[in-house]
């Protein structure tokens, strides 16, 4: 892997990232009435999720990075999966959250 790849590689997640957080930030005012009840979770999910994309993936001893083999293309699905959907879900958190300090009339002193 050259200097390239790795720049690469961290610009693509970048990118990722960035297109989660815009996608919760635009999701949040359709979402905002049904998620309030489980507001507070959202975070708690979200690591739960990055966690075990994160450990999983770690976690398993015979485990390559970009290998071809089912097994190993599945962890990585499974991977990118939980990854997603733990960073969406704390995006959407504090996407609603601030939607929600922002609706608020601002109170006097």
């Amino acid at each position: 892997m050259t200097e390239t790849d790795v720049v690469w590689a961290y610009s693509k997640t970048l990118a990722v990232i960035l297109v989660n957080l815009l996608v919760a930030h635009a999701a949040a005012p359709y979402l905002v009435r049904r998620m309030e009840p489980i507001l507070p979770l959202l975070t708690l999910l979200g690591s739960i999720l990055l966690l075990v994309a994160g450990i999983g993936r770690l976690g398993w001893s015979i485990q390559t990075i970009d290998g071809t083999s089912a097994p190993e293309r599945l962890n990585d699905s499974l991977f990118w999966l939980f990854s997603q959907l733990g960073a969406f879900a704390i995006f959407l958190e504090w996407s609603l959250r601030w939607r929600a300090a922002k609706s608020q009339p601002a109170s006097r002193s």
